[in-house]
């Protein structure tokens, strides 16, 4: 496993996402969470290792992250998800994650997309 700092956050973006609530047109918030996700996520093509480097260069796509909720939603956890994805890929990150949100019917549907990818270990150096 790569060991990163802040290792598992969601950007402060992510904590909750304003969806138009099921049951009127009134905006309300619903909790994203990947709280017990094994793997870094991050919004951008960056990740940071241990040493803290930046590491857009030695990233490595090895799979694609989907994830889909239709109906209404009063919170949303990625974690299952991320873990069985990107074990299954060999991947070791999540990369350039993106949530989308659509309100139709009086419910809402929750869609995330994302790399998954895996880091090339540093000239000279090693990736846990």
């Amino acid at each position: 496993m790569i060991r990163f700092p802040g290792t598992y956050l969601l950007a402060a973006t992510l904590v909750s996402v304003a969806l138009s609530g099921c049951s009127s047109s009134i905006y309300k918030t619903v909790p994203l969470t990947a709280s017990t996700a094994k793997f870094q996520i991050s919004m951008t093509g960056w990740l940071v290792d241990e040493a803290g480097t930046v590491t857009p260069a030695r990233t490595k796509d090895v799979g694609r992250f989907s994830f889909s909720t239709p109906g209404c939603v009063t919170k949303v956890d990625l974690s299952d998800a991320i873990n069985t994805q990107v074990s299954g890929a060999n991947g070791q990150a999540i990369t350039r994650l993106e949530i989308q949100a659509q309100h139709g019917s009086g419910c809402v549907s929750l869609t995330a997309t994302g790399n998954i990818v895996r880091v090339e270990p540093a000239a000279g150096g090693t990736v846990r």
